[in-house]
């Protein structure tokens, strides 16, 4: 069977199925194993925090958007950023405490990068080292096809503030930290989708914003870990993630289309290309928004449906929402 037939999720279950024998070193026990946004270990005092990510050219982003963002500095800069806020996400959603946290990066580089570049990838990523206190402590450079930007992260948790996917209960609400479908708006700005349309420079440098600069969010986890009982970021869209939840929680969930929150920009952007915001923000992911279940009422948040018992159902003003499976986003598929 070939990848393009299974598709990442069901990829990464096949995996999850195999057996690992466990860890036989004295005062390290596995508390949330491979499947999860990050992994947890509990070592020695410390529950420590893993995990990885890894950004290809001509898949996660093309060196052609220097021309959409005014050189490559920008470019490079904003690629750093990125790189290593989206690690930063996946230690957010699992309730990890926001310091200390120390990252090792990777680069694969082809002949076409210049030394400048690679400056300024690194001015990105320290960018968000001295803001929220990131230590990187080491890495590795190769040579490569294509430029590929591999970033590992490790942190710490308390033990009563982890947040699984797996934690969801019937009844719980289900919340999101901010507004989705931003950061496909701005990949379709990037990818020159809908050039026709009159755009207005405002909203373009926003949109685009949104996609290289996604939001770190690690300080807010932390309050919300003491009252989730489960939280994912939302990387791949809203779709997917809720799938993710259902699936580990082994519940179903029902959503209200009209509370999913929408920026006035992405609104714009919808109105004037004749596109719908409602679908960026379900099918098209890379917000690294919070999405989280919790049985308490939280005005901070948008409550965008319930968790049920089975069975995962959208809604419009009462009427079933018909989802478009084909537009969910898998690697492979």
């Amino acid at each position: 069977m070939k990848l393009k037939q299974l598709g990442e999720y069901k990829l990464i279950e096949r995996l999850l199925k195999k057996p690992q024998k466990p860890l036989s070193l004295p005062g390290i026990k596995t508390l949330v194993p491979n499947g999860d946004d990050a992994s947890v270990l509990s070592f020695s005092k410390n529950n420590l925090v893993f995990t990885t990510d890894l950004l290809f050219e001509n898949v996660h982003f093309s060196l052609d958007w220097d021309k959409a963002l005014g050189g490559r500095k920008k470019l490079f800069e904003a690629l750093g950023y990125k790189s290593l806020a989206i690690n930063v996400s996946d230690l957010s959603s699992m309730g990890c405490k926001d310091k200390p946290i120390y990252c090792l990066i990777g680069v694969g580089l082809p002949e076409k990068i210049d030394v400048k570049d690679i400056l300024h990838l690194y001015n990105g990523l320290s960018k968000v080292c001295s803001k929220y206190g990131i230590q990187i402590i080491g890495g590795d450079t190769n040579s490569s096809a294509v430029l590929t930007i591999a970033v590992t992260v490790i942190g710490t948790v308390k033990k009563n503030n982890i947040t699984r996917r797996s934690g969801a209960k019937p009844g719980d609400k289900i919340y999101v930290t901010g507004p989705l479908g931003d950061s496909a708006g701005g990949l379709a700005i990037l990818l020159g989708k809908n050039k026709k349309a009159k755009l207005q420079p405002e909203i373009n440098n926003y949109l685009i914003n949104r996609h290289l600069y996604p939001p770190v969010l690690i300080k807010n986890a932390q309050k919300i870990a003491s009252r989730a009982h489960c939280m994912i970021d939302c990387s791949d869209g809203l779709i997917n993630s809720i799938n993710l939840i259902c699936w580990a929680s082994k519940t179903g969930a029902i959503i209200d289309t009209t509370k999913i929150p929408l920026s006035k920009q992405l609104s714009a952007y919808s109105l004037l290309t004749n596109t719908s915001a409602l679908d960026y923000a379900l099918y098209g992911g890379e917000d690294y928004e919070l999405i989280f279940t919790s049985n308490k009422t939280l005005s901070n948040y948008f409550c965008i449906g319930e968790i049920t018992k089975k069975g995962i159902n959208y809604q419009t003003n009462g009427k079933n929402f018909e989802i478009k499976n084909n537009k969910t986003y898998q690697h492979f598929k």
